[in-house]
């Protein structure tokens, strides 16, 4: 009788610790979406640094063919991802490139 009831409550114990375990996983997501929101940042980040303030009006003074060479390459990078691209992402790598054009041009002349 006893060897029954503490094989019974292992059993149970061990159901209830896999249950348990299993019950706490989520959904797997795609590396895809990991790799375009990481794109997409670090072009804001490299776009953000040719400017002198956050609403990206006022040219850096710093800037430097190698910083507009490395976001033109981001943005390279990041347009051929943009199949994967939310909308609002698609909408920040147009404002980008809009961006980037017009420091072109400050960097030119």
């Amino acid at each position: 009788m006893k060897k029954a009831t503490i094989t019974a409550g292992s059993l149970i114990l061990m159901t209830a610790l896999t249950l348990t375990a299993c019950g706490e996983k989520t959904t797997a997501q795609t590396t895809t979406n990991d790799d375009t929101t990481v794109a997409i940042e670090t072009l804001e980040k490299d776009v953000r640094g040719l400017f002198a303030n956050k609403l990206y009006e006022l040219p850096s003074k710093h800037v430097t063919e190698a910083k507009v060479a490395a976001a033109s390459k981001e943005y390279k990078k990041v347009y051929k991802l943009r199949g994967d691209l939310t909308k609002a992402q698609k909408k920040t790598l147009k404002l980008s490139k809009n961006r980037i054009a017009a420091i072109k041009q400050v960097v030119a002349i």
